[in-house]
């Protein structure tokens, strides 16, 4: 169920041009200096060659003058479970991170962290749906990514904010584990700003929306 729920909401973000790859390069940068330093050399090369793949990739799509390419579902897919992978190997019995959890290293809250803003989107627009009563896999323009397209930023704009964003919370969730706080705690700070961050987030984008 999370793998399913992990992939989708890759698939889910490919709305704007370099999103769904910027994001995902973003990912494998941070999972993979974890393998890196963790000593964990099949998972670092994994890491390493899905952000070589996707580096041309997102610079030909978003700054290519006269043509584009697109990632499409196929795409989309593998690298959700290439991220899915990765994942899975930090929370297995055989985790390369096991003397960290020694030092409440929080790794769900980790992966939670890194993977926040479309996990958290995800679940925001599904359940918005359910609310509207339609079915939560009708597509519709709700998602993050398209409020921004709305109040008049372009789609790198929009790239370089969502990716901004959740590079904070990662930073937040990196202070909160290094000044002390519980697996506990810093479980709880991840799900309160990816919570801010989509729910909160989407309701200030359309309430500045509706002022206008």
């Amino acid at each position: 169920f999370a793998a399913v729920g992990i992939i989708n909401s890759i698939n889910l973000i490919d709305g704007v041009d370099g999103y769904s790859s910027g994001y995902c390069i973003m990912a494998c940068a941070l999972f993979g200096t974890f393998f890196h330093l963790a000593g964990d050399f099949p998972m670092t090369m994994l890491a390493v060659v899905c952000m070589a793949s996707l580096i041309p990739f997102f610079l030909h799509n978003v700054f290519g003058l006269k043509s584009k390419m697109f990632i499409g579902d196929g795409g989309t897919l593998m690298i959700g479970a290439i991220l899915t992978m990765a994942i899975f190997q930090l929370l297995s019995t055989n985790s390369p991170c096991k003397e960290l959890i020694e030092k409440e290293f929080g790794v769900v809250a980790f992966c939670l962290a890194v993977m926040c803003i479309p996990i958290f989107d995800t679940l925001r627009v599904m359940t918005e749906r359910i609310w509207r009563r339609v079915s939560p896999f009708d597509a519709d323009k709700t998602h993050l990514h398209h409020l921004f397209l709305e109040h008049n930023l372009n789609h790198l704009q929009t790239t370089c904010t969502i990716l901004s964003i959740n590079l904070l919370i990662v930073g937040i969730w990196w202070g909160a584990w290094q000044l002390g706080a519980s697996i506990d705690v810093q479980l709880y700070v991840v799900i309160a700003l990816g919570i801010l961050s989509t729910f909160g987030l989407s309701w200030v984008l359309r309430k500045v929306k509706g002022e206008n």
